[in-house]
């Protein structure tokens, strides 16, 4: 069996009945990995693992890996948008939610545990893991600064996912961004941090007119 690309494996993480966070967290691994030859054992041995039961041609095969820039369904592709700027397209990147309450307790007096107080829902706190690959032997920068443009923004941030605006989250704010170093010449790795955005308006009332 031919060994494969690391875009081409990532492409074959969709395949149905295998262990998608499994294998990503494989995938990450050698993208880690600094020994050539570690890093040749380890590709050799996922494409076996991600192969096993298909056969080269096969459409099944064919019609799981055939979209986005690694083969990947497309409807996992996150879209950033802001006015003045191109939106930019993050591929199959790994995501992650997380949403706290506000709530209030209070201690009473010869009285086991506490009265809790609900006071809001707190902002979705998103997380989102990528990578930016070129199919030249070189760092795809391009990417690397329109991703910049948007940390950098103080302006309203609209975020397209199915699983995010499942979650009635539109518009993001962007708090930190993280660069792991990669090892290969033409790969990006990438983590943002984001917070939910809802407008907040005031609303003023002249007590002139009392």
């Amino acid at each position: 069996m031919a060994e494969k690309t690391i875009q081409s494996i990532l492409g074959y993480v969709g395949l149905a009945g295998k262990n998608q966070s499994q294998l990503l967290n494989r995938i990450n691994n050698l993208l880690a990995e600094t020994d050539p030859m570690q890093y040749s054992l380890q590709k050799k041995e996922l494409t076996q693992e991600l192969l096993e039961g298909y056969k080269i041609g096969d459409k099944k095969l064919q019609s799981i890996t055939k979209g986005g820039m690694f083969g990947l369904p497309v409807e996992g592709n996150v879209e950033l948008r802001m006015p003045g700027a191109e939106p930019l397209v993050l591929t199959s990147p790994i995501i992650q939610a997380n949403q706290t309450k506000q709530v209030l307790t209070t201690a009473l007096v010869r009285h086991d545990g506490t009265v809790k107080e609900h006071v809001s829902l707190g902002d979705w706190q998103i997380s989102i893991k990528g990578l930016f690959c070129s199919h030249e032997e070189k760092k795809p920068i391009s990417e690397l600064v329109r991703l910049l443009n948007y940390v950098r923004t103080a302006r309203e941030i609209e975020m397209v996912n199915p699983y995010i605006n499942a979650l009635g989250v539109h518009s993001v704010v962007v708090t930190a961004l993280d660069l792991p170093h990669s090892p290969f010449a033409n790969i990006i790795t990438y983590q943002l941090s984001l917070l939910s955005d809802k407008p907040f308006e005031l609303k003023y009332k002249d007590k002139r007119n009392v």
